[in-house]
């Protein structure tokens, strides 16, 4: 290789490096959720169920680790006992649908 198609081979990749992406488009943004926003979309929706399917009363509900709403045993220590309909839709307003 001669000395002037060095240069030009140079020149070329000094180009690739700033202007030609290699790990694709850099100016598309990338969407970041939130955590809290995961939270409580999966705390509505699983209220939302909750409300929609027939159950005895009294009864108790809990919330788990993923942010679900779900019946649990009246021992659950974290459990909120339940005792009419009404009671589960304020507490559902309440906590569920801030």
């Amino acid at each position: 290789m001669s000395y002037e198609q060095a240069l030009k081979h140079w020149g070329n990749h000094r180009k690739d490096r700033f202007v030609q992406q290699c790990s694709g488009p850099a100016h598309e943004k990338q969407v970041v959720v939130d955590s809290f926003e995961i939270y409580a979309r999966r705390s509505r929706e699983s209220m939302e169920k909750l409300l929609a399917e027939p159950m005895k009363f009294p009864t108790y509900i809990a919330q788990n680790s993923c942010g679900e709403w779900e019946i649990v045993s009246p021992h659950n220590l974290f459990g909120t006992e339940i005792q009419t309909h009404e009671e589960l839709v304020r507490f559902a307003a309440e906590y569920a649908f801030e």
